[in-house]
């Protein structure tokens, strides 16, 4: 007897983005979404938070499908700022913000001393969204 796949219902999830949270020093807690993630850090959008280089924070999250909980010291290493409105161009052709723009922040973090455990999880992980080769 041959068994029917048909009735399997396999529920495809984005890899990204993924909800991260973060404590710093002085103890302010505050959300982003890691909109790219490597073995070295990640990439993470943040809306009005304000971040500085070399900043450190406690990160936690949680990888999509594999139920996976992480949490890792990181540190700032590079910012980007943009100004834009989904319904208008991101700036007027002199190059000031956009009427009625937003402000979108990102920040580039590095993981902190990450042990071998949380390397092999975060491979694991891209391998399986297929950022990685296997």
């Amino acid at each position: 007897m041959a068994s029917d796949n048909s009735d399997v219902v396999v529920k495809k999830v984005q890899p990204y983005p993924i909800l991260v949270n973060f404590d710093d020093e002085k103890g302010q807690v505050f959300a982003g979404n890691i909109v790219k993630l490597t073995t070295h850090g990640f990439l993470v959008e943040l809306n009005e938070t304000v971040v500085r280089i070399q900043q450190r924070f406690i990160c936690r999250f949680e990888f999509p499908v594999m139920g996976k909980a992480v949490q890792a010291n990181a540190h700032v290493v590079k910012t980007y700022d943009q100004f834009r409105d989904p319904s208008q161009p991101p700036v007027n052709p002199d190059g000031s913000p956009a009427t009625g723009s937003v402000a979108v922040r990102l920040a580039e973090l590095h993981f902190i001393r990450p042990d071998s455990a949380l390397r092999e999880l975060i491979k694991k992980f891209l391998v399986a969204i297929g950022q990685l080769p296997r």
